[in-house]
């Protein structure tokens, strides 16, 4: 994964996620996983302006904010006690980077309720961490969903 401005290079390897500056040369392992060090880390995600490196590990999502150098749980539940109860995958930044778009299967992450045993697009707001639902259906029920795919629009 590449920064917008390709200054910032995310990738995996068996040291866990390395983050690149393509300017300076310099590799950081970034990846931190609390709960279990021995757990996989995988999908990294580098948000538009480079800031946050998201990445997947067991059940949850992880961020590591290249500003304030802190890793953290993404997916916790509304008091940032605990992890998701399932697993959570698939991140996708909207272009300005202020949100964070996943799947979970998890139902304890957001105050709206959630199907269980069913998938739902989730929205994390990285400014404030709020989590909150975004697969509803028409009549603003819960719908199952799945891989949300964010369509960037470009003004002229």
């Amino acid at each position: 994964m590449i920064s917008n401005d390709g200054e910032w290079i995310a990738w995996e390897n068996s040291s866990g996620i390395i983050l690149r500056n393509g300017i300076h040369g310099t590799n950081q392992v970034v990846s931190s996983v609390r709960d279990d060090v021995s757990a996989a880390v995988t999908q990294p995600l580098i948000s538009p302006d480079g800031r946050y490196t998201v990445y997947e590990s067991t059940f949850n999502l992880y961020c590591y904010d290249r500003i304030t150098r802190q890793c953290y749980m993404m997916t916790t539940n509304g008091s940032g006690t605990t992890g998701g109860t399932d697993i959570s995958f698939g991140a996708q930044f909207t272009a300005d980077g202020r949100a964070c778009l996943f799947t979970t299967y998890a139902t304890n992450l957001c105050v709206q309720p959630t199907n269980a045993f069913s998938s739902q697009v989730l929205r994390r707001d990285m400014q404030t961490g709020e989590i909150g639902l975004v697969s509803t259906a028409a009549t603003n029920l819960r719908a199952s969903a799945m891989n949300p795919i964010l369509i960037q629009k470009k003004m002229l």
